[in-house]
């Protein structure tokens, strides 16, 4: 059997040395490609594995479009492709172009087929349909024993998070990736989120962390699949610093990652503002290799984090904007007194948000931070903020006469989607971008966290570390290297 596995791009292979500083933080990571991508989906390894696990003559090919083009000549039995809701446009042409050069099943699965069946059943040119992860439950090989035996069966139902949802036969198939094509390496210890936040598909899942010797045996195998081209990891994970006993197991997982000779351990996450107060898992992230974390802040505004169910996580002193604010600067400061970075995220355009622009802009000059991390506002499907404003008619670009139902590449987190002052939230977003991430601004910040790491008696960096270590994010960011961020006019 002949299976191709896509992660589909709107944009195709994109040009990220737009990117001001692109070639500096590619000279200090020793990045050979000529122009890599900040990272790859781990669904396409994890497939892929998966794949060669149970049809171990299988012959598997991946592709991920933002690094690789579809081959012309598509002879391939069955094509995977996972949807998120932002490429779904370029998912439905795919699924269309594959059949047309005689791919005999088109299988789409991920978040947007996940949580928008109906708009997916309508696509004629895909067959089958897989619903939450298709590695839990063994998905995946119930479709692929299903099109060997030519059983016809549209919908499946993977497994929702739990201990049982991640796959630990093997690992992920890093060998089948074009690594020289990415700056830097994703790897999973945990899934779910307790949280409830309105605006995320990962609301209130199921909480489970990998088996320690399962995590070990994947980072071999990245390292061996790497050869000599170490990079750093990237940890996927909605958040590392979790509730007992899983943040036990998470740290014994940190303090103990396995290093080939020459590895770069150095590593990145994500965490809540709860992280401030962890000192145990602070002290393991920062003497295990942390570089950055990302925090969710997402707004300013007490109002606006009330609308999107975050504020009951603040503590009870934190009631107005002013002690949001000082809040904030506490965990940052916190966290960058063990060398690490903060990435605050933040959405623009929330619902009764009374902050303004000038308040961020101002935030992050007075915090330092080398690396916002700021989109708009996008409510996606399977959250309740989209359920309430699909039921409103409060969303805009809409297409109720095809497939898709919406135009989901204004679903991209820099385009809003909310009919209530569109064209202010969207010229206030471009103004803070264009101001935070202007370049001396920029550098100024980095040198300021730079020259802050340097006086910690107990972190050993070289300053070109730390400088990469302060320009991470933007890798991850889109706007932080796109060409709108210089040249775009608000509108």
């Amino acid at each position: 059997m002949r299976v191709l596995i896509v992660a589909p791009s709107d944009r195709g292979v994109r040009d990220h040395k737009l990117f001001w500083g692109y070639d500096y933080i590619r000279q200090i990571e020793s990045v050979p490609a000529a122009n890599p991508y900040p990272t790859y989906p781990l669904s396409l390894p994890l497939l892929g594995a998966m794949t060669k696990h149970h049809i171990p003559d299988a012959h598997v090919v991946l592709i991920d479009e933002n690094v690789d083009q579809v081959p012309a000549e598509a002879d391939f039995d069955v094509a995977a492709i996972s949807a998120t809701t932002f490429v779904a446009p370029r998912v439905y042409e795919l699924a269309g172009l594959l059949k047309s050069h005689g791919v005999r099943e088109v299988v789409v699965g991920g978040v947007h087929a996940t949580h928008f069946l109906e708009e997916v059943q309508k696509c004629a040119w895909v067959d089958r349909i897989i619903l939450g992860r298709a590695d839990g439950g063994r998905t995946w090989f119930k479709v692929l024993d299903d099109i060997r035996e030519g059983r016809r069966n549209r919908v499946y139902g993977g497994a929702v998070c739990g201990p049982s949802s991640f796959f630990t036969d093997c690992p992920p198939a890093f060998g089948l990736l074009k690594l020289d094509g990415y700056m830097y390496r994703n790897l999973q210890i945990s899934r779910g989120c307790p949280y409830a936040c309105t605006f995320c598909v990962d609301r209130c899942t199921p909480e489970a962390v990998k088996p320690r010797e399962v995590v070990f045996r994947e980072v071999e195998a990245l390292r061996a699949a790497e050869g000599d081209n170490h990079r750093s990891l990237f940890f996927v994970d909605n958040l590392l610093d979790r509730s007992e006993p899983l943040l036990h197991a998470i740290m014994d997982i940190l303090s103990n990652l396995p290093r080939a000779s020459g590895a770069d351990n150095r590593w990145t996450g994500q965490a809540s503002w709860d992280v401030a107060g962890k000192e145990d898992f602070l002290t393991v992230a920062a003497t295990s290799g942390a570089r950055a974390l990302l925090i969710g802040f997402e707004s300013l505004s007490i109002k606006a984090l009330r609308r999107i169910g975050k504020a009951r996580r603040l503590p009870p002193s934190v009631e107005t904007n002013i002690q949001l604010k000082a809040f904030c600067r506490q965990v940052i400061s916190r966290v960058q007194s063990y060398g690490i970075e903060v990435v605050p995220s933040f959405m623009m355009g929330i619902p009764g948000d009374d902050s303004s622009p000038d308040d961020l802009i101002d935030f992050v000059e007075d915090t330092g931070v080398c690396t916002p991390h700021i989109t708009i506002w996008t409510p996606l499907p399977g959250t309740p903020d989209f359920d309430g404003l699909r039921k409103g008619d409060g969303l805009l670009y809409m297409n109720p006469n095809g497939v898709p139902l919406y135009d989901w590449s204004k679903f991209d987190f820099s385009t809003p989607v909310c009919r209530d002052n569109a064209s202010e939230v969207e010229a206030n977003y471009w103004r803070v971008l264009q101001s935070v991430y202007e370049r001396k601004k920029a550098l100024r910040r980095v040198h300021r966290f730079v020259s802050m790491v340097e006086r910690l008696p107990a972190i050993k960096r070289s300053p070109g570390e730390a400088v990469s270590s302060a320009l991470l994010a933007m890798n991850f960011n889109d706007m932080a290297y796109s060409p709108g961020v210089r040249n775009k006019k608000p509108p």
